[in-house]
């Protein structure tokens, strides 16, 4: 829950999800763009479960326009930044690469917000 000062909001309820792999998990588990049009700006995190170090060997955002950038937070730790997803991604994939054992290749679904 985040609190405001907003008077007609002063409580916005915020659903986090996660996927869970064999040796692996993706926050948030899926990736949610607006449907209107603008591009999103979206941050991942995936994390060995076994404590096990590991590198993000490929990011796969078959998007036009969309960049990826990786970065190591620790060892058993990467946070994937994609800039530029369109709205036109809903209904697709990213696939994020991997080293580890039982977390090779993660999908994390792509879906549009509400109208």
């Amino acid at each position: 829950v985040i609190r405001t000062d907003h008077p007609r909001y002063a409580e916005v309820v915020v659903p986090v999800r996660f996927t869970s792999i064999e040796n692996g998990i993706v926050i948030p588990a899926v990736i949610v763009v607006p449907s209107n049009g603008v591009a999103a700006t979206v941050r991942l995190i995936v994390q060995s479960r076994s404590r096990a170090p590991f590198a993000v060997t490929g990011v796969e955002a078959p998007f036009a326009g969309t960049t990826t950038a990786t970065t190591r937070l620790a060892p058993d730790r990467w946070q994937i930044a994609l800039d530029k997803l369109p709205a036109a991604a809903a209904g697709r994939s990213i696939l994020v690469k991997t080293d580890l054992k039982g977390m090779s290749e993660i999908p994390v679904p792509v879906e549009a917000d509400l109208p």
